[in-house]
């Protein structure tokens, strides 16, 4: 049971402009938009008949989030230092009173899927809803992404980071939170690990590259042959330490985001 973490370089921009005024619409009240029969189309499989019936519900009672969430961010990230955010990054799995908006003044409260409010007798729609967020995001990931472990977490690589000298405050602990815990909202599913867990924008990607590369760790050419040929050694011989060297992948991985204009997204 579990699994895999993997790091991707993430094309941002089409996830701004293309996904998030998709999502909006839809849970504003859309209904089947000539994207979402596009994504029901490529990525529905199994998933369609939940997908359409969602956009069904959601036309009924939708929620208008461009006028009034307050609580995601304009690309829809979880909000700052939250509870969430925090476990995100200790590798403390999910609750579902942790990533709930609690407003007590919104409008929409009463009846928006991401409202505390909601309670559990609609959680299957929520739930088709966080799937649908998990396909149409990880739709933006460019090429292959590269695996850091299996039911890996972001969290385990603080204590390396502090054994290679990286003081407490450094901004690095920060974009790795970033990274782990800004899809926790509304992309990851409920009571398992499988989904988004967070992203870093394309100028992100560039700082984390930059803070990551005065650290002594494994040095891997930077292909996919090459990381996968260390990947293999490293389950032969005991003696290579995985942490190090999954901290040298995704050192790697935010090199290829910032050469490309790209950010990084971090998913199981």
């Amino acid at each position: 049971m579990g699994a895999d973490g993997t790091v991707h370089v993430f094309d941002y921009d089409r996830y701004r402009h293309t996904v998030v005024p998709g999502l909006i619409g839809l849970i504003g009240g859309a209904g089947p938009t000539p994207w979402f029969n596009d994504v029901c189309d490529r990525l529905g499989g199994g998933f369609e008949p939940g997908w359409r019936q969602l956009a069904a519900e959601l036309r009924e009672r939708p929620t208008d989030l461009a006028r009034h969430c307050t609580w995601l961010g304009e690309d829809l990230r979880h909000p700052g230092r939250s509870p969430a955010a925090r476990d995100a990054w200790e590798g403390r799995r999910g609750r579902w009173d942790l990533v709930r908006c609690s407003s007590q003044t919104c409008p929409e409260r009463t009846h928006c899927l991401l409202h505390e409010r909601l309670g559990r007798a609609r959680s299957e729609l929520m739930e088709e809803l966080f799937i649908l967020v998990e396909a149409v995001t990880e739709d933006c990931c460019v090429g292959l992404g590269r695996f850091i472990g299996r039911n890996a977490t972001l969290h385990g690589l603080r204590p390396l980071l502090s054994d290679l000298g990286v003081p407490a405050g450094d901004r690095v602990f920060e974009l790795f939170a970033a990274l782990g815990g800004r899809g926790w909202a509304n992309g990851f599913s409920l009571g398992a690990a499988d989904g988004v867990h967070g992203w870093l924008t394309p100028p992100e990607a560039v700082e984390l590259a930059a803070r990551l590369d005065p650290l002594d760790l494994p040095a891997v050419e930077p292909t996919d042959a090459a990381m996968g040929r260390a990947h293999r050694a490293s389950m032969d011989d005991p003696s290579i330490p995985w942490l190090p060297l999954t901290l040298s992948f995704v050192r790697i991985m935010a090199h290829r985001a910032a050469r490309d204009g790209h950010g990084l997204l971090f998913e199981h």
